[in-house]
């Protein structure tokens, strides 16, 4: 029995290493060539380097370097298109809000005409 403990003592961690290693964690996607990203991240491939960025944000090459947008120029221009699709949903809103009230007055018209 003394010599059989060692190996059940090894076999069990190894298989609970094992297990703990399998949990995969919701929050990440493993993309087909192994790049594990985060939440609001995607894979880009500029040349020959995959880069690990947030969605949307620009990445170009010029000449040798490889240049991602600065972290103020994403946050702005990620406002800025914000506001912009704000600003659709409001006129939108307000075309659907006037359409409404004339449906209304055709819904109270109609039923004010004895038939």
């Amino acid at each position: 029995m003394k010599k059989i403990t060692p190996f059940l003592l090894v076999f069990i961690f190894v298989l609970c290493a094992s297990f703990i290693h399998a949990q995969e964690n919701k929050d990440y996607t493993i993309e087909e060539e192994g790049i594990r990203l985060g939440p609001g991240m995607e894979r880009k491939r500029v040349g020959g380097i995959n880069l690990r960025v947030p969605k949307g944000a620009e990445v170009y090459q010029d000449g040798p370097n490889v240049i991602m947008e600065e972290l103020e120029e994403y946050i702005a221009r990620k406002f800025k298109e914000m506001e912009d699709r704000i600003g659709k949903i409001e006129k939108n809103q307000e075309e659907l809000n006037k359409e409404i009230k004339r449906l209304k007055e055709i819904i109270k018209s109609s039923l004010r005409k004895p038939k």
